[in-house]
């Protein structure tokens, strides 16, 4: 699942600053151009973030676990009530 977020969530984990984060569109360029975001939709704000070769969040380290736990994006603070599918953990086995 693609890693949607805003240029708050940018700003917290310390990839944009607060500054760079009033010009979403300008931003979205660099960051693309750096391949640190696969896609930019100005309507929503929302950032798309360029996935790991094999599709993991590039945030996840070797063991499958968040680098960034203290500064994760909202959209993780809120899993699992809030995703396309509430509830579901792509992690988890089932029984």
């Amino acid at each position: 699942m693609p890693l949607e977020i805003t240029a708050n969530d940018l700003v917290r984990l310390g990839i944009i600053t607060e500054y760079d984060a009033e010009e979403p569109r300008k931003i979205a360029k660099v960051l693309k151009k750096q391949g640190i975001i696969k896609h930019y939709r100005d309507k929503a704000g929302i950032f798309t973030m360029q996935p790991k070769a094999g599709g993991d969040c590039q945030f996840l380290d070797e063991n499958r676990r968040c680098s960034v736990y203290e500064n994760r994006p909202d959209v993780c603070r809120e899993f699992p009530k809030v995703s396309s599918r509430p509830g579901y953990c792509p992690y988890i086995r089932k029984k």
